[in-house]
């Protein structure tokens, strides 16, 4: 809205001026040479007092504007309306019209010209120069950058930034892998073997064969029953033959009578479980199982010294975890702590780092003689001092 301070006591006029030399003449905007002498009068439009300040004899005035059509016009105010006033205008101002109101002035470009507004799409929404963005033409394939916008961007619920992505080229180190024509990724093996052969941090040294399976060099194929059949010449195998697997003092060569390994190298048994949960154990139909697991003692190994006495019970389950039968010859059996408790970690080829190790006798009073059931052995260690301690075994009959 056009708003004037003007001195109170008179009353202001307004003339409307085009910018192409015409001049609203009370109806219309013609040429100002067109316009006759009792036309400038009717062509004038009064102002209209809004407020007035007694202290300072001004007051706000605001011009009505009638129904122009849409565009920009100049205004002169004046104190008379009579033929010619414009050489008595004491106010001026320039306005933009929007054909019912008075809006903001426009850019003198067209709108969606360089200068200019810019223009809605039938979406209402204004199309993204990315040219603004880029600082330079584009110059990509028709469709890519929109695909790639959809791709990154339409996503219900994004849980990564731009950050997430490398900065690194694909390939490269630092970036994303790259597929084969397989859909694969080729995983480079050099930092897992650089764990593993020849590091000296880890106090061993693993070697690889370098010729396929079954072939002289290479590892050995296992016949139907995952056993492989050796056949070892003497003389013709001696310590020249492993260079480096094994240290002086682990293996000794006898020329002409084979090699001869000590202790330390036999084959170990796997680590034997923790008697604070059920043990799982596997026995032949009328078997023996030998039984071995690490038993704690007020949270350290236990030692014979800690046993006053140890019982055991075979039980055979049945469909309910509470439904269990013991075994004739089975109950309650005493045995020595001194024949099942060790005072120091074992190992042999059955298991290691075991302290208890018991093999359930069958030959006078059979126990797992039904194939297929489960069975469960029992132990009651009463120590001299403290709570009983429990080591359990679930056995499956094959």
């Amino acid at each position: 809205m056009a708003i004037f301070r003007l001195p109170t006591g008179s009353t202001y006029y307004a003339a409307i001026w085009g910018f192409d030399g015409t001049r609203w003449n009370g109806s219309a905007m013609v040429a100002t040479n067109a316009i006759a002498n009792i036309d400038w009068e009717t062509g004038m439009v009064p102002l209209v007092s809004l407020s007035t300040s007694s202290s300072s004899a001004t007051g706000v005035f605001t011009f009505a504007a009638p129904a122009l059509p849409a565009g920009f016009y100049f205004l002169t105010i004046h104190t008379i309306n009579t033929f010619e006033p414009a050489a008595n205008a004491i106010a001026s101002m320039k306005f933009a019209w929007n054909g019912l109101a008075e809006v903001q002035e426009l850019p003198a470009a067209a709108a969606g010209a360089s200068g200019g507004v810019s223009i809605l799409d039938a979406n209402l929404t204004v199309g993204a120069n990315l040219k603004a963005i880029l600082g330079t033409l584009l110059t990509e394939t028709a469709g890519y950058l929109a695909a790639g916008f959809k791709k990154f961007f339409n996503v219900g619920s994004p849980t990564g930034t731009l950050n997430s992505l490398p900065g690194a080229t694909p390939g490269v180190a630092g970036g994303v892998p790259v597929a084969l024509s397989n859909g694969l990724v080729a995983a480079d093996v050099r930092n897992v073997f650089a764990h593993m052969v020849g590091d000296p941090g880890l106090g061993n040294t693993v070697y690889f064969p370098t010729l396929p399976y079954g072939y002289a060099g290479g590892p050995p194929l296992t016949d139907d029953d995952g056993k492989v059949s050796a056949t070892v010449a003497i003389g013709e195998i001696d310590a020249s033959d492993f260079t480096g697997a094994f240290s002086a003092s682990v293996l000794a060569n006898a020329p002409r009578t084979g090699m001869v390994l000590s202790a330390s190298s036999l084959a170990r048994g796997p680590e034997a479980s923790l008697a604070d949960e059920d043990i799982q154990a596997q026995v032949f139909r009328s078997g023996s199982p030998r039984l071995t697991a690490r038993v704690y003692y007020n949270g350290a190994d236990i030692k014979q010294a800690d046993v006053s006495t140890i019982t055991y019970t075979v039980y055979e389950l049945g469909s309910r975890p509470d439904d269990r039968t013991a075994i004739t010859g089975h109950t309650d059996v005493s045995l020595s702590a001194a024949d099942i408790i060790y005072n120091s970690l074992q190992t042999d080829a059955q298991a290691s780092k075991f302290n208890f190790a018991h093999q359930v006798p069958v030959s006078v009073h059979p126990a797992f003689t039904m194939a297929g059931r489960s069975y469960q052995v029992e132990y009651l260690i009463t120590p001299t001092v403290g709570e009983v301690v429990i080591a359990r075994f679930s056995i499956s009959c094959t």
